[in-house]
């Protein structure tokens, strides 16, 4: 499922967690929650879905 999230360039946690793939789910959009390591912000971190430039959406604006 991973490398097929790659292709599509699915930048959803959610997406990956329902297909059991669970290695995205401590990567989060640093634009979005500014990383720290208070346990308000670490929980904010697990639950951020968009997970900004991950490997698909890099491959696919190689070049672009």
């Amino acid at each position: 499922m991973e490398l097929e999230g790659f292709i599509k360039r699915i930048k959803s946690k959610a997406c990956f967690q329902e297909c059991g793939c669970r290695i995205w789910d401590e990567w989060y959009n640093p634009e979005k929650v500014p990383y720290n390591h208070n346990e308000e912000i670490k929980r904010k971190m697990l639950e951020e879905d968009d997970l900004d430039k991950i490997y698909g959406a890099q491959w696919g604006d190689f070049n672009n």
